[in-house]
């Protein structure tokens, strides 16, 4: 009986969990997009996380090689995190929405100052208004972190610099490796 209760309060409070998305360029996923996704994934409401990254290339990097960095981090165990490449993350996240109505939804974006707090709560505002099963997840960042600082020390060609934008858990070599050799 005590076996039933449990397994019947697991249910009910997996089903009150909800999907983060997370749609950016990730030209490369630097150290801050890495931290956004673990936020999510150990948020205690959080059951999925998709991430959805923009077919724009920016400096040479791709989605491809973009993905490819993601599929090389170390993930959560204890959600599932989906890494897609799509034309429009944006449209992505929309599109979902639409196609999951009953769900909760977690839009999910770093905050590394007050100027990112009130462009998320901008950007965010019409869906939040549209969609009563949406909420922001903000996850705190830093402000030294940032995908155009990594291709700035990739296009000068300085891996040590590159290297600190990169998260601690990454096999940094083979990041390297990857986004050199695309």
């Amino acid at each position: 009986m005590r076996n039933l209760i449990r397994n019947i309060i697991k249910e009910v409070l997996t089903n009150n969990k909800g999907v983060a998305l997370i749609a950016g360029g990730f030209k490369p996923p630097t150290k801050g997009h890495y931290e956004l996704v673990m936020g999510a994934a150990n948020h205690p409401n959080v059951s999925e996380v998709k991430v959805f990254i923009g077919n724009a290339i920016r400096d040479g990097v791709t989605a491809e090689t973009s993905k490819a960095i993601w599929d090389s981090y170390p993930l959560p165990d204890n959600v599932s995190v989906e890494i897609s490449p799509t034309p429009s993350p944006i449209k992505s996240i929309y599109d979902y929405l639409k196609s999951h109505p009953n769900e909760k939804i977690y839009f999910v974006g770093g905050v590394r100052d007050e100027e990112d707090a009130i462009d998320l709560k901008k950007r965010t505002q019409s869906a939040i208004n549209k969609y009563p099963n949406v909420e922001v997840l903000s996850i705190p960042g830093k402000p030294t972190v940032s995908g155009t600082k990594a291709r700035h020390a990739l296009l000068d060609n300085n891996k040590e610099l590159f290297f600190t934008y990169l998260p601690d858990e990454a096999d940094k070599e083979q990041v390297w490796t990857l986004i050199t050799q695309q």
